[in-house]
């Protein structure tokens, strides 16, 4: 089969593998859409310890079950089932959870390439009038919805009631942005260094747009804010601009370590809470949210072939790419 492998940092090469085989408990799966994630990229820069070459990366997949044909998508986190957290579905905190796409704790090949094998449990059917491609979206808007989920949670002001700042314009703050749409919320505002990526984000979510130096961007100012980035600036940017009481959302996982001023958290009794992926609900829940165009037409969405995913991969890392997410097509 085909697939684009990662070799080395900064280097994907699009290679004959060897043919996927379904292990006991596995289908086998042709893909048929599988998106790049700012994961896919921090390991792409060699910011990922958890992703090291030679490895096929991408988790965002759709696809045709080989068997009997059906389109499905892929619920990629593979969690144990039995622990305490499974359950208490909180599958994304299991102890035991692989990733596809990842190369530690558990070697597992992502969907970057034709096929991939994968537990029954991690397949959900999708209706066949439904565009399968369009369907490899589910996985980030499940991060998105986990993320908007804890803030509701947590929050002392409603969603629809709250001043929001989302860091990030990728498909992770956009898809932030569109569930909070969809639920209300109508003083949003993204952030973004990428002036063609903020215009993108703006026509399809109608959210205030701005760069992070723009004088607009208000010092304690926001009741709830989404660090989709997570660079030791951005999470100081977000401590600037929440309010006393607010909430900063952290999903971004770019940055492990950096200076962070704790006193202000403490005086200021600001929530600072880590948002990781998602629970098997809400992964099915954002499957739902497709089927019915809560998220809009999601003319953003850029497809490119597979063959052309490093060079996808080369013009996303020098910024040349407008479209908040890139979704390569086998």
């Amino acid at each position: 089969m085909k697939a684009l492998v990662f070799t080395d940092y900064k280097t994907l090469v699009y290679r004959d593998e060897a043919e996927v085989i379904a292990k006991k408990g596995e289908e086998l799966i042709r893909v048929k859409a599988s998106g790049i994630c700012g994961t896919d990229l921090h390991a792409y820069h060699g910011l990922d310890e958890k992703r090291t070459p030679p490895l096929i990366l991408g988790h965002e997949i759709s696809g045709i079950n080989h068997i009997d044909k059906t389109p499905v998508v892929i619920n990629p986190l593979i969690s144990c089932r039995n622990c305490k957290e499974c359950l208490n579905k909180c599958e994304h905190l299991c102890d035991n959870r692989v990733f596809i796409g990842m190369s530690k704790p558990v070697n597992k090949a992502g969907g970057f390439a034709d096929f991939i094998a994968m537990p029954s449990n991690n397949i959900i059917k999708i209706p066949k009038d439904f565009n399968v491609q369009q369907a490899a979206l589910t996985e980030p808007s499940a991060v998105a919805l986990h993320a908007i989920n804890l803030a509701s949670k947590h929050s002392r002001t409603k969603i629809n009631h709250s001043n929001i700042l989302i860091i990030g314009g990728g498909a992770i703050g956009l898809l932030v942005a569109l569930i909070l749409k969809s639920k209300g919320a109508n003083r949003t505002t993204i952030l973004d260094t990428n002036y063609k990526r903020l215009e993108a984000c703006q026509k399809a979510s109608s959210s205030i747009i701005a760069h992070p130096d723009d004088k607009k961007i208000k010092s304690k100012n926001y009741e709830i804010i989404f660090d989709a980035v997570g660079y030791e600036i951005t999470r100081n940017k977000s401590l600037e601009c929440v309010k006393q009481g607010g909430i900063v959302v952290h999903i971004g996982l770019s940055h492990k370590a950096g200076e962070f001023d704790f006193l202000k958290l403490t005086r200021q009794e600001i929530i600072l809470i880590g948002s990781f992926a998602y629970t098997n609900n809400e992964f099915k829940h954002s499957l739902n949210m497709l089927f019915k165009g809560v998220l809009g037409n999601l003319s953003w969405l850029n497809y490119l072939p597979l063959k052309e995913g490093a060079a996808a991969f080369k013009e996303i890392h020098e910024g040349k790419i407008s479209a908040p997410k890139i979704i390569l097509i086998p």
